[in-house]
């Protein structure tokens, strides 16, 4: 007997016979069947190299990886097609034996072994592949992938998802979860019907609504939202302060660990004169007089430099023309939205 490799079905009968009257017999047969989907890992349709790797699962899904001593040479990043795991040393071992010569009285065999290792891992010639296609990048596989910037590289989540963890690069950990919230709800209805034998019908009808927030509005973004706030831009977003505040740490995009400070520096000077007059009768009397001068110096910071200029920080930057400002953007890429003075959004 042969079953389905992503199902287990298992089918159970139950037969109940009624007598309700001597001469009539009433008999009820019930069949329940339950099937089990199998884990991708369970089932071998994750399409891992079997020989030299294995299959490790990640809730539902899966990833590939390789065993020690070899390294993911094809399908390294997910869903991993035609994923192959080469070692990174071999060994040929060749044996030769010669001169058997066998008599009545007695034989002699000669055997001559020799074992040749070639380390593979610093060929003649090598070919060295990008992180992202050697795997090494520690890019989340499941819900993000590995994209190539030059000769290095970044991590980025999937559409719909966020960056958790190890958000800045070299991304050590790299998580990303779903930006989306899933409401459900179920509405159960009974229908009983109870004559000489009872028999129950129960509906149910699931709705799911899934509404999908922005990082301003689920909090991921990470802007500190005690001196400042998340504007939305597009799709994503980006961190900026409140008047009077600077940004100081977390600048560019994905504003790691964002912190604003105050933009206003302040310096006072205290003058403080005292005057004492005595009077010394049968009684003394003591008259203090004190006079405080203070004085405030407040230092206002460029727009380039309290982060007030709204120029887009993730692809281009903020550049001073005097007491003014423009916006430009970094090489390789073109201005969008918000091009001319005062750039907004």
């Amino acid at each position: 007997t042969c079953q389905s490799t992503t199902t287990r079905a298992i089918t159970s009968t139950t037969t109940t016979t009624t007598s309700l009257d001597p001469t009539t017999t009433t008999t009820t047969t019930t069949t329940t069947s339950t099937t089990t989907t199998l884990h991708p890992c369970e089932e071998g349709s994750h399409g891992c190299d079997a020989q030299f790797g294995s299959c490790g699962q990640i809730g539902s899904n899966w990833t590939c990886i390789c065993k020690a001593g070899h390294i993911c040479v094809l399908g390294c990043t997910w869903p991993h097609s035609g994923h192959r795991c080469a070692s990174t040393t071999s060994t040929i071992t060749s044996t030769t034996t010669t001169n058997s010569i066998t008599t009545a009285s007695s034989t002699t065999t000669t055997t001559t072994s020799s074992a040749i290792t070639t380390d593979i891992s610093t060929p003649m010639m090598s070919t060295t592949l990008h992180p992202c296609e050697d795997a090494s990048h520690g890019c989340d596989t499941q819900f993000g992938n590995c994209q190539q910037v030059g000769s290095n590289w970044t991590c980025q989540c999937n559409a719909g998802y966020a960056c958790a963890q190890g958000c800045a690069w070299p991304h050590p950990n790299h998580k990303c979860k779903s930006a989306t919230t899933t409401s459900i709800t179920s509405v159960t209805t009974t229908t009983t019907t109870s004559t000489t034998t009872s028999a129950t019908t129960t509906t149910t009808t699931s709705t799911t609504t899934t509404t999908t927030l922005h990082p301003c509005e689920d909090g991921s973004h990470g802007c500190d939202i005690r001196f400042g706030s998340c504007r939305q831009v597009g799709s994503s977003w980006s961190c900026q302060c409140n008047a009077g505040y600077a940004c100081a740490q977390g600048c560019t995009w994905p504003h790691p660990n964002h912190k604003c400070k105050s933009t206003t520096t302040t310096t006072t000077t205290s003058t403080t004169t005292t005057t004492t007059t005595s009077t010394t009768t049968s009684a003394t009397t003591t008259i203090t007089t004190t006079t405080t001068t203070s004085t405030t110096t407040t230092t206002t910071l460029h727009p380039c430099e309290d982060g007030s200029h709204g120029c887009d920080t993730r692809f281009g930057s903020c550049r001073q023309v005097g007491s003014s400002w423009t916006c430009q953007c970094n090489a390789g890429y073109g201005c969008a939205r918000g091009c001319a003075w005062p750039h907004e959004n």
